[in-house]
């Protein structure tokens, strides 16, 4: 799950001169500790993970974060399945969800729009990088 996180959010870090966004220094110990706190799915083919994403719940919202697929195995559906499987467990919880990507990335805003995920907020996030969050009522 780490490898397929790094491969993936590789070109981010590339494309803003900066290898310390979170997602390239994350170590297996805090990954363990995320997947420990909230809810951490893969998707998988030919029984090789190709995608991950995690969710928390804080203060009754859920945060997903850390969506990734391998570059070789974007646009074939698996970053939406993704985000579909962890929206259906996370309605159980909450009624609403939050994520967040590169306001400049060109298929990141597009893909969270085509979900139904609505802007609310920009942050700047390190230098160089600003996050737009998006909320979506899933209950």
């Amino acid at each position: 799950m780490l490898r397929v996180q790094k491969l993936a959010f590789k070109s981010v870090g590339t494309r803003l001169k900066n290898r310390n966004i979170s997602p390239l220094i994350q170590t297996l110990e805090e990954l363990t500790e995320e997947c420990r706190r909230g809810i951490c799915i893969v998707a998988e083919e030919d029984k090789k993970i190709i995608g991950s994403v995690r969710a928390e719940i804080v203060d009754g919202t859920a945060i997903i974060d850390k969506l990734g697929v391998l570059p070789d195995q974007q646009n074939r559906g698996a970053g939406t399945a993704l985000i579909q499987r962890i929206e259906t467990i996370l309605r159980q919880q909450v009624a609403e969800a939050v994520l967040f990507t590169d306001i400049d990335d060109k298929k990141g805003v597009p893909f969270c729009l085509s979900l139904g995920y609505d802007p609310f907020e920009e942050r700047q996030e390190v230098e160089g990088l600003t996050s737009i969050y998006m909320k979506k009522t899933i209950r």
